[in-house]
């Protein structure tokens, strides 16, 4: 098993399993990326990490997401590119993205659920690799976090509908 140390720079970049699927396939074709759950532990061992909400983390400046860090760095893109924002993001295909809180009784139950753990797997099939679906417990709520991304909003809303209802018909909903 390599050391830590060795990692930090074969990995180069690092993101949430949340983060943008276009982004996150166009870093790892190259690889770049290596997906994680959400732990902000791993992102010790990357050059940069972050996910679409925007909580970007330079290790090599700073331990923590910090958004005016995040401006200067695509802005010394721009100029190291002689390019615009516009000019740098223009191949970039932005999919949708739903996410959903469910208040349930007992988060680990609930994910854990045979039925709702087909039900994802049934989903992640039909997605394939145009889309992804990620089911998670909050870390601070009695949640589970649905999030699907896909080429449509519609497609979206469908998967991440099929999953709420299906823990919805397992009764661990409260009412």
């Amino acid at each position: 098993m390599m050391d830590d140390s060795k990692k930090r720079f074969q990995i180069g970049f690092i993101g949430s399993l949340g983060f943008h699927l276009f982004v996150f396939l166009v870093l790892a074709f190259a690889g770049l990326f290596a997906a994680n759950h959400v732990d902000d532990k791993i992102v010790e061992i990357a050059v940069f990490g972050g996910e679409q909400s925007g909580h970007i983390i330079f290790s090599r400046y700073a331990a923590t997401g910090d958004g005016i860090l995040t401006s200067l760095m695509v802005m010394e893109a721009c100029v190291e590119k002689k390019a615009t924002l516009c000019d740098l993001a223009r191949e970039m295909k932005v999919y949708p993205q739903l996410l959903r809180n469910v208040r349930v009784a007992d988060k680990k139950i609930a994910r854990e659920n045979p039925k709702v753990v087909a039900a994802v797997e049934e989903v992640a099939k039909k997605l394939g690799s145009d889309g992804r679906i990620l089911v998670r417990e909050s870390g601070t709520e009695p949640l589970i976090r649905v999030m699907v991304e896909a080429e449509t909003d519609e497609m979206c809303r469908e998967n991440v509908d099929k999953i709420v209802k299906v823990l919805h018909e397992k009764g661990h909903v409260p009412d």
